[in-house]
């Protein structure tokens, strides 16, 4: 390795996710100085942009590059005309039917819309294995709207070839399902995948989701806004793999919630399945005198002891009149009010 040249270190510094902090970026050290130097000046210089693709009906694709300090869309000319070009990294990529706002500009694409996408694959950071447990930080997919099938196809296929850290799908269509199979393959326990109100769930849809629920060792976070009903024979497949999986604070303390809950999965079940969730695994039932937040819409909780010299249980929250269940860890004895 001490034979590459710095022009390939840079080019795999390109494709690491940045750490959260700087005690994390500092101990990215190594023995071969010019890996370190290729890193950290990496992180050091890196800008962060939002690719924005649009597809209105009956017109071609467009798109624009925005900055976290200015909203204006720019080209791809003007992309690689900018000073700092070689550090700019996509963070998200938004894909629309229709302009954020009424007036804005964006720029028709000149080649095909893979071929565009795949053109800027080099600036979409991705976490590298062989490294120290890389963090999850951006890219995130948002795909809001309705599309043509040929489209939906399209970027169902282009889509399940990257990863990403969050993706958000507005509604989700069958033709997704490469993507969501994809995301849920890579164990990473603080992914998020969000399918939102309006959602297509075929029973391809349906089967990926109940394999996952079977055969994954971590689950990620997935939140599901529509209306499958899964059965009680599938909560008793998640909570076995809640109950089995490796599960530490430090892996989540950083994440938008309170150190003492953190949500793996929201979704629908029938009727008789939360009929039958207060007399589920009495041996386990938590009978500590720990308090648990609980929304106001909330109809009752339930919760297991999966790791008692811990205080860490698994507890299910079921809401009023929809059979709408949370799935959480809760440190008990150590929750603080919101």
């Amino acid at each position: 390795m001490h034979t590459v040249t710095f022009k390939f270190r840079q080019s795999v510094a390109a494709l690491l996710r940045e750490p959260k902090t700087e005690e994390q970026r500092a101990s990215y050290v190594f023995p071969d100085r010019l890996w370190t130097e290729a890193i950290q000046n990496e992180w050091a210089k890196r800008e962060y942009i939002t690719l924005v693709l649009c597809k209105q009906e009956a017109s071609p694709w467009q798109y624009g590059f925005k900055s976290e300090f200015n909203d204006a869309a720019v080209s791809n000319n003007a992309i690689k005309d900018h000073p700092n070009f070689a550090y700019l990294r996509i963070s998200r990529i938004e894909v629309l039917d229709k302009p954020e706002f009424e007036d804005e500009e964006l720029f028709e694409l000149k080649t095909s819309f893979t071929d565009f996408v795949n053109s800027v694959r080099f600036m979409i950071p991705t976490p590298v294995p062989a490294l120290p447990k890389p963090v999850d930080t951006p890219p995130s997919l948002s795909i809001s709207g309705r599309f043509d099938e040929e489209t939906e196809t399209e970027l169902g296929n282009l889509f399940s070839q990257i990863k990403f850290a969050e993706v958000c799908t507005m509604p989700f269509k069958t033709a997704f399902d490469p993507i969501l199979m994809s995301q849920l393959q890579h164990n990473q326990i603080s992914d998020n995948f969000h399918l939102g109100h309006n959602s297509v769930y075929a029973s391809s849809t349906m089967d990926i989701l109940r394999r996952h629920f079977r055969e994954t060792k971590i689950f990620s976070r997935l939140e599901m806004k529509n209306n499958p009903l899964f059965s009680f024979a599938d909560f008793e497949a998640i909570f076995q793999t809640l109950l089995e999986m490796p599960f530490s604070w430090d892996q989540v303390g950083d994440e938008e919630c309170p150190d003492d809950e953190y949500v793996f999965l929201q979704a629908h079940f029938e009727e008789d399945a939360t009929k039958k969730l207060c007399d589920f695994r009495p041996d386990l039932v938590d009978e500590t005198d720990g308090d648990c937040y609980e929304p106001d819409d909330c109809e009752h909780w339930n919760r297991w002891t999966k790791n008692e010299e811990e205080g860490l249980c698994i507890q299910v929250q079921v809401f009023e009149n929809t059979n709408y269940w949370m799935f959480m860890f809760v440190r008990v004895g150590e929750f603080e009010e919101f």
